[in-house]
């Protein structure tokens, strides 16, 4: 990323790594936003903010049913 930034490429870098948003200056966060009111829907919109540390991902997983309490039920090992 250093030799990036230094080089003063534009380019995209997806993560789930909050903390590559404060490397540089010059770094800017977009987040992909959910429905406020249900965190299991993707409204799509990517917004420009400080990313916030939620991935919604608990909220998947009780949606689908594979939270570890359900996998380990379905399972019976």
């Amino acid at each position: 990323m250093e030799k990036i930034i230094q080089l003063d490429i534009l380019y995209v870098y997806v993560t789930f790594i909050d903390e590559v948003t404060s490397f540089s200056e010059k770094i800017v966060s977009m987040v992909a936003a959910v429905d406020p009111q249900d965190h299991t829907l993707r409204t799509y919109k990517i917004e420009r903010r400080l990313a916030d540390g939620r991935a919604y991902a608990l909220s998947l997983a009780k949606k689908y049913k594979l939270t570890y309490d359900w996998l380990k039920e379905r399972i019976k090992l």
